[in-house]
């Protein structure tokens, strides 16, 4: 695993969920860009861009609450800034912005918490909820979970299973991955003009009820640079954030950027997807 400074979960969070069958991983995250999820839609569900896990999408950012690499006191984890990962119970809701929503025709909302904290170990659950401009309909769960510690967040499994409800074909499917190198999703200490590289390994089963069973693995490299902190104002509010940019090599080169803030938030906005709501 890299021990270079911070990466971010790039728009790994929000699972779009593939449309008319698509075998294309389906996953995720999202959100977040920096949210930190696996796989955040096939292809035509802007996956790549989104970082889905095994696109090598860079996190969602993300918070620790000051917590020790034990889990710290209180409940707290040791996950970096900009994580959102601080906290047992804390929430994130998120929505797709305009821009997403004429690029693919496809717009939703997705909501993100953290359901434990086991020492290094963070887990944390993703359910989104998208409609398409043909009528149909995808929905996901998915379980992030992620080491934390000196290093920063590293993101070690995805798991998830969806359905897709649309006009001319209905399907379920679920996914597995795990990552033998584990994706690093963010690292402390970050200031404008840090550059950084994380390479990362990951072996990805996916069924669907159409096609059945297959499985793959996958390896990626994504490059990071942090830039400066600006206003950035969504429907949750207006927050100082830093923006972050991640490019992936992996499958073609893309380029997405986020808006992180504070330990306990985590991604404010992003290309795709903005905050609306947070809570715990």
């Amino acid at each position: 695993m890299s021990s270079l400074p911070w990466s971010l979960l790039l728009l790994s969070l929000a699972a779009c969920g593939d449309k008319e069958g698509d075998d294309d991983d389906d996953g995720d995250a999202d959100g977040g860009a920096l949210d930190g999820g696996a796989e955040d839609g096939g292809a035509e569900d802007g996956g790549a861009e989104d970082g889905g896990a095994e696109d090598g999408g860079a996190g969602d950012g993300g918070a620790g609450d000051g917590g020790a690499g034990d889990g710290g006191a209180g409940g707290g984890s040791a996950c970096p800034d900009y994580m959102g990962l601080g906290t047992v119970g804390a929430w994130r809701e998120y929505q797709t912005t305009a821009s997403y929503q004429a690029e693919y025709g496809i717009s939703g909302t997705y909501t993100m918490e953290v359901e434990s904290i086991s020492g290094p170990v963070v887990r944390a659950r993703m359910d989104s909820d998208y409609r398409y401009a043909d009528g149909g309909r995808a929905l996901t769960a998915a379980t992030y979970e992620y080491r934390c510690d000196d290093e920063g967040a590293s993101m070690t499994a995805y798991r998830a299973e969806g359905s897709y409800d649309g006009p001319s074909t209905d399907y379920t499917w679920s996914q597995d991955t795990v990552y033998s190198d584990a994706y690093l999703s963010l690292v402390p200490d970050v200031e404008e003009g840090t550059t950084w590289t994380d390479t990362w390994a990951s072996s990805t089963t996916f069924w669907t009820s159409l096609s059945g069973s297959s499985s793959s693995t996958s390896t990626g490299s994504t490059s990071y640079r942090a830039g400066a902190e600006s206003s950035v104002t969504v429907p949750a509010g207006t927050f100082s954030a830093r923006r972050f940019e991640a490019t992936t090599t992996t499958g073609g080169s893309s380029v997405v950027s986020a808006w992180m803030s504070e330990r306990a938030l985590g991604q404010v906005q992003s290309e795709y997807y903005e905050l609306v709501d947070s809570g715990g």
